[in-house]
């Protein structure tokens, strides 16, 4: 493929050869005029069907330009590169959110507080169905150090910001900014688990509706049922739908190989895992290169591939070992008793530290590997098996459909640790787990009393 880049002064570099280009027009340019515009739209609208059907990196500006009926030399009249235009589209996506945030009305556990969450959360998803590639391909271009990041922690705060200041004014008795993070976290990796793993369900207004109602009794435990059935009506019982039991996994290599080690051996591969797991998550699987994890471990680089191929081997054994591990916290989580939940979110808080890199990687499919599909599926089934049967051991009917309830329960866990790290928000471990136990205990694990009851009286009651 030919090379592309710009230099110092602005040229265009092609194949080694160097031509005079203009500036790039910018999406306010007042030079462009009408029918500019309409160039400049028709080059988004195609990026955005390159990147949903072929991903960010296999989509070419050649692509892009064809499909937009302009010439690569037009195209780059208004884009320096597709990553100009996944930038733009970044923030075009960021600023639409920031518009349905700024029309957020007075939250309160009133049928008009929970009508203003309903409607912000219904605007919501409808701005996610719109930049989904975006959201999703943000994966395969995002990694904790690039420039991307900054731009997502400056979008982050001012998000925050905005919904922390309406959950201050309200009469929500916790902390208006972890409660802020948790909201965006549930919305934002909510949607993302949906549309990847569960299609079918992504314009579902069931799906918005249960994840309004998980938020409100989140904010205001003492939401009365008839409140949230103003806005919504009665929510038809539910099946567990998509949940079911989890496939189990094959026999993972990484036992088999270390069984066959030495004392010094078996040291020398948990150095490697112990490095590996740490610059993934640092740096994310892209950047998570050979040379950083023998710098990390403090081995050479000939001792790395005495034991793994290449890091994607090392990824499997991670993978391997995270599984096996939120096997046992699922379990667990099956059948918990209500006091004991701070204690396992503590467990699982320190699962997440050192497997964050893997649980992103299991979520955002990538990179895409049979092996890590199938840890994938594992994961998001036994944590909705586990949370059905928390549900079955408490009887009474779910406030929140099971399937949602699930997809909630994965996006607080794996998302709400880290979704603040780097900027002025970030949550210690003590807010974190107050803010899950939270959400879990007052909008998952409610039920109603079983319609023969005759009981109307609060949610959960």
């Amino acid at each position: 493929m030919a090379a592309h880049g710009r230099g110092r002064s602005g040229n265009a570099v092609t194949d080694g050869v160097t031509t005079s280009r203009r500036a790039s027009y910018g999406p306010n340019s007042p030079v462009i005029g009408v029918r500019g515009s309409r160039t400049r739209q028709a080059i988004v609208e195609s990026t955005l069907a390159r990147f949903a059907e072929h991903g960010f990196h296999a989509t070419l500006v050649d692509d892009i330009a064809r499909d937009a009926q302009v010439s690569r030399a037009t195209l780059y009249q208004y884009f320096e590169s597709k990553e100009a235009i996944f930038a733009e589209l970044v923030e075009e996506s960021g600023a639409a959110l920031m518009r349905v945030a700024k029309q957020l009305g007075p939250l309160g556990s009133s049928a008009a507080g929970f009508a203003s969450l309903h409607r912000w959360l219904t605007e919501w998803a409808a701005v996610f169905d719109r930049y989904a590639t975006i959201f999703v391909q943000w994966a395969n271009v995002n990694s904790p150090e690039t420039d991307l990041q900054r731009r997502l922690s400056s979008f982050i705060e001012s998000h925050t910001a905005r919904l922390s200041r309406v959950i201050a004014a309200s009469p929500a008795d916790l902390d208006a900014d972890a409660a802020a993070l948790l909201l965006l976290s549930v919305l934002e990796r909510g949607h993302y688990i949906r549309h990847l793993y569960w299609p079918a369900e992504r314009s579902s207004e069931m799906f918005t509706a249960d994840l309004a109602v998980a938020c409100q009794l989140y904010l205001f435990p003492w939401t009365q049922r008839r409140s949230i059935s103003a806005v919504i009506g009665e929510r038809p019982q539910e099946d567990a739908g998509t949940i079911r039991a989890a496939t189990p996994l094959p026999s993972g290599e990484l036992s088999t190989m270390v069984e066959r080690l030495s004392p010094q051996g078996r040291r020398t591969v948990a150095r490697l895992l112990d490095a590996g797991a740490a610059v993934l998550s640092s740096a994310g699987f892209t950047g998570a290169s050979v040379e950083l994890v023998v710098a990390e471990a403090g081995v050479a680089r000939g001792t790395f591939y005495k034991y793994f191929a290449d890091r994607l081997d090392l990824l499997h054994a991670l993978s391997e070992e995270a599984a096996a591990a939120l096997g046992a916290l699922t379990d667990d989580f099956g059948v918990l008793e209500p006091a004991d939940l701070p204690a396992w979110l503590e467990r699982f808080l320190a699962f997440h530290r050192r497997y964050s890199g893997v649980l992103r990687v299991w979520t955002e499919r990538l990179p895409a590997d049979a092996l890590l599909a199938q840890a994938s599926r594992y994961a998001a089934e036994r944590t909705a098996v586990a949370l059905v049967e928390q549900l079955r051991q408490r009887g009474g009917e779910p406030v929140v459909g099971r399937a949602t309830a699930a997809v909630a329960l994965m996006a607080v866990l794996e998302r709400l640790p880290d979704r603040a790290v780097g900027t002025r928000y970030e949550l210690t471990d003590h807010a974190v787990i107050d803010a899950q136990h939270r959400f879990i205990s007052h909008a998952l694990f409610r039920t109603y009393p079983t319609r023969n009851s005759g009981s109307s009286g609060a949610a959960g009651a």
